[in-house]
């Protein structure tokens, strides 16, 4: 009788924080804002071509899209980072031989091309695993720190590596000039948070490192601090008019930097304009063509992953630039966490590519979350007379995991969306989608064409030739 008693009592005891576990997950996975509902649409058999030279494609081999949550890795043997060129009107693709470090951690904007399409420019935000690791705590801080630079020759069919230079510690962005003749190069280190890299016919030649003193900041709080850095800038971009730079830190705060040139026309030092904030947490930013308005992704992130978690919808910001201030003009919703965003040639639309919940495993409790299994698009218009942005279409359904970039064709009538790995055990790969940009009606839609380019795990960086 006794021993009866003690058995119910250690069910009892055991049981009752299964079931507040439970209980408190099923209502966490309730509470949560999805936002619009998504949308599933047929695919089309009518879409144009793809009308560009190529598509290239950065796959981080470290991790899987889920990697964030649970630090399981699932390395694969005689993998590595690489940077993919796919022919998309000869169903062709060619993947680099040579490692070309990169990584997913830090915000789209890893890979950039020369105007002339010649040189691709490749950062590692964080190294590769640490060996023999299959798990970490942490893959923001527990992967070796990145801090090259490659420069990649494209005039060939296969993608070669022509140099490889040290830049700073977690590089996070780059971007080049206008005029092809320098790049800058936002990095997550305190002493050279911008680093610029004088080119000569497109290969760098010399890495300079301005004295930038960037304001002082209310600090995240610790718990944000523990998961991941916020030192330096986490994101740049350079203006079209070759000489302003539109700098994020801690993806928080904007400034304006005015770019100092020596006697030879190279980028030698930055003046840094006051901070301001019009965002809870900025990914990537586009200039207009005419560099009046900087439009921005704001994820609706806050700095802890608990805010990742619980986040809403986010949104684009459309930010009207005079000198070296700005205010906020438009704001368009999309949907759920957009890291990724890009603009069309002829400034007239974005395309937002909202992950969802998709980083979230298959594992117990986070089975509950809703938005998990599929990522989304968002099309939205844009106004260059005034900085109007407004929604159009989506959020438009896919299924992968962590989609994080996209890219216009040349003519706007096609995307071709970067998505990480597919939703399965083991996945060894990730891919290309593309979809069409349905004209017929008044108003623009995306419409899926059902193609995917099947490349190495970890696509999550895009750019067009």
């Amino acid at each position: 009788m006794k021993l009866r008693k003690v058995m119910v009592g250690l069910v009892i005891v055991i049981a009752i924080p299964v079931v507040l576990v439970l209980g408190y997950a099923i209502w966490l996975a309730i509470q949560l804002d999805t936002g619009d509902v998504l949308i599933e649409r047929a695919a089309t058999s009518n879409a144009p071509s793809f009308a560009a030279k190529a598509i290239f494609a950065a796959s981080d081999a470290d991790m899987i899209g889920t990697s964030y949550v649970d630090g399981i890795l699932q390395p694969i043997e005689g993998a590595h980072d690489a940077l993919s060129r796919i022919d998309v009107d000869k169903d062709k693709v060619n993947v680099s031989d040579e490692i070309v470090a990169n990584s997913v951690t830090g915000w789209p904007g890893t890979l950039e091309l020369s105007p002339d399409s010649r040189y691709a420019y490749v950062i590692e935000t964080r190294g590769v695993r640490p060996t023999k690791v299959d798990r970490v705590n942490n893959v923001r801080k527990d992967l070796l720190a990145g801090r090259s630079l490659a420069t990649v020759d494209l005039s060939q069919d296969m993608p070669t590596v022509v140099r490889t230079n040290d830049i700073a510690i977690d590089p996070m962005s780059v971007s080049v000039a206008p005029n092809g003749k320098w790049l800058a190069i936002a990095a997550r280190d305190d002493e050279w948070p911008i680093t610029f890299v004088i080119l000569n016919d497109g290969v760098p030649i010399e890495v300079r490192h301005p004295r930038v003193s960037l304001p002082s900041f209310p600090p995240p709080p610790p718990e944000a601090l523990a998961q991941e850095s916020f030192a330096g800038a986490s994101y740049l971009r350079i203006a079209p008019n070759g000489h302003t730079i539109a700098i994020h830190v801690q993806s928080t705060y904007l400034l304006l930097g005015e770019v100092i040139f020596d006697a030879d026309g190279n980028p030698s030092d930055i003046r840094l304009a006051p901070a301001m904030q019009f965002t809870k947490c900025m990914s990537v930013g586009r200039w207009s063509l005419d560099g009046r308005f900087y439009i921005v992704s704001d994820t609706n992130w806050g700095p802890t992953p608990g805010d990742t978690f619980v986040a809403g919808p986010g949104e684009l910001v459309s930010i009207a630039i005079e000198g070296s201030s700005g205010k906020v003009v438009s704001r368009a919703q999309v949907s759920l966490s957009p890291e990724g965003m890009e603009m069309s040639r002829d400034g007239s639309l974005f395309i937002a590519v909202n992950m969802e919940r998709t980083f979230h495993p298959d594992s117990f409790p986070f089975s509950l979350i809703p938005r998990r299994k599929q990522g989304s698009l968002s099309l939205v218009s844009f106004d260059a007379n005034n900085g109007e942005l407004k929604t159009i279409d989506g959020p438009l359904a896919f299924n992968g995991v962590l989609p994080e970039d996209a890219v216009f064709d040349r003519d706007a009538n096609m995307i071709a969306v970067a998505i990480f790995n597919d939703r399965v055990e083991t996945p060894k790969d990730g891919w290309v989608e593309l979809f069409a940009i349905d004209r017929t009606d008044s108003s623009p839609k995306i419409v899926p064409t059902g193609k995917r380019i099947r490349l190495p795990r970890g696509v999550h960086d895009l750019a067009v030739a």
